[in-house]
């Protein structure tokens, strides 16, 4: 059963209070996920396989969210933060409150999630092909 996500909520341009809100949160969560991988590298290696297991999935977790953060903070940059990077449609401001560094609107995650590819949409044809 295919399941239908509502269109996100237009967001068709963020003001600059919101894009210095959502920097501010990412600059947060850069800090936190710092933190948290400094805290795992000076804690006590576990001696049992299962914590060693446990540890290194906390350190690709934190690794993997820091990188996510770090793209979100170069598509602000960028100004193209707020937009999927698949289809370029807005994310949808709820989204990003819950996760400043959503790069995808939710259409496009559940398609990347059930292993389907990313539509066409974003693509743009030159008029002269």
């Amino acid at each position: 059963m295919m399941t239908s996500w509502p269109a996100a909520p237009a967001v068709t341009e963020l003001s600059n209070t919101d894009l210095a809100n959502f920097e501010a949160m990412l600059r947060e969560q850069r800090q936190f996920r710092h933190q948290q991988l400094a805290e795992l590298n000076a804690s006590t290696p576990p001696t049992v396989t299962a914590g060693l297991e446990v540890a290194d999935l906390l350190e690709h977790g934190a690794r993997h969210a820091l990188a996510e953060i770090d793209l979100a903070l170069d598509r602000l940059r960028c100004g193209r933060y707020g937009r999927c990077v698949d289809c370029g449609q807005a994310i949808g401001r709820d989204r990003l409150e819950v996760l400043p560094s959503a790069a995808r609107c939710m259409p496009c995650q559940h398609r990347i999630g059930n292993g389907r590819p990313p539509p066409r949409a974003h693509v743009v044809s030159r008029p002269d092909a």
